[in-house]
């Protein structure tokens, strides 16, 4: 299924700066996810032009090909609702879905979601990118040695082959061997709870977004650390520091996307501040005590950030951010950015897609 509608405004530069170096982000378009996905969240991008996306409201996958130039195409790649045709793997409840996305080369994607029921606890899910073709579902498996089935709303591959999960309303982590779900390992994090999204350096160092939503109107945002003391990447040893990097908004919202990228040579943090309209750029080299104060990404086409992720095609780099809920169409969409040139890029051959 192709979306049927592409906006592309007036190509805007808006100029980035971490100490002396600067990194221009250009729009390049939105791609309308509406007819497929009312509610983008999580999103991440392999390094061949493909981006993918999990869905809350629908609980579908979506996978948008040819982002980096072209004639971009967004179709459903897997149905995880059990209302849906063809059904899914889980019977999803009201107002629950999936939250958070992450890619392994070569075509391995987690998505993830909280039921918040009992008997599913929660979905993280394993699909092949290429066929879409589910490897693997956490949904309602017990694993080893416990009694009910483990609640989780995260998920990101974490070393070679396995998979870290928190709870997204707790301080609590899950660790799969190899994505195995049955052998999981619990493991007690950094607390305050709350945790809404994670991601993984590459050194093994967990980043956790969290707010305090969940407790009246929240204003508090913070990112926890969990950091692999070892090489074996295995939760079990390591150190957790909790609110590495703490900031105070108008109104934390309920998504809160957070990335791990490279830009201008300079690993960061991206976290997305959903209700303030706004993206933290912070660097994974900051102090542990107080982070340097983070480079704001704002953009007029920038409304409602829920999850971002850098993405490297080639030589180019894109900022892809995943947004809901925008005052102009499309109100759903995926934001594409471009970090360096738009070779390949036209306005014309954007403008053709409608």
């Amino acid at each position: 299924m192709r979306v049927s509608h592409f906006t592309i405004a007036t190509l805007l530069s808006t100029a980035l700066s971490v100490g002396a170096s600067a990194q221009t982000l250009t729009f390049v378009g939105h791609i309308d996810t509406g007819g497929l996905e009312v509610t983008p969240v999580g999103i991440t991008a392999d390094g061949s032009g493909n981006a993918y996306v999990a869905g809350f409201s629908q609980r579908r996958v979506l996978k948008i090909a040819g982002f980096n130039g072209g004639t971009p195409v967004a179709s459903v790649l897997t149905t995880t609702n059990a209302t849906d045709t063809p059904a899914g793997p889980i019977a999803w409840i009201t107002d629950t879905g999936l939250f958070t996305a992450d890619f392994k080369a070569p075509n391995r994607l987690v998505v993830a979601g909280d039921t918040f029921d009992g008997t599913n606890g929660g979905a993280a899910i394993i699909i092949d990118t290429d066929t879409g073709t589910i490897l693997g579902n956490s949904a309602g498996v017990i694993p080893t040695g416990e009694t009910t089935p483990f609640r989780h709303a995260g998920a990101a591959w974490y070393g070679p082959n396995n998979l870290v999960m928190q709870f997204q309303a707790g301080s609590n982590y899950w660790f799969a061997p190899n994505g195995d779900f049955a052998t999981a390992s619990f493991y007690g994090g950094p607390a305050p709870g709350a945790s809404r999204d994670l991601a993984v350096d590459a050194a093994g160092t967990i980043y956790v977004s969290r707010n305090n939503k969940w407790v009246g109107d929240g204003t508090e945002v913070s990112i926890h650390r969990i950091i692999d003391t070892g090489s074996d990447f295995v939760l079990a040893g390591n150190s957790n520091e909790a609110n590495w990097f703490t900031t105070t908004v108008a109104n934390s919202g309920s998504a809160q996307g957070i990335a791990v990228g490279t830009i201008d040579g300079v690993e960061s943090v991206l976290l997305c501040l959903r209700e303030s309209g706004k993206i933290l750029r912070i660097p994974t080299t900051a102090a542990t005590v107080a982070p340097a104060t983070p480079v704001e990404i704002t953009h007029v086409e920038i409304e409602f950030p829920a999850d971002v992720t850098v993405a490297t095609v080639g030589s180019e780099q894109f900022l892809l951010v995943t947004q809901y809920g925008r005052s102009s169409a499309p109100t759903s969409c995926v934001t594409v950015f471009s970090l360096g040139s738009i070779a390949g890029m036209t306005p014309a051959t954007w403008q053709a897609y409608d």
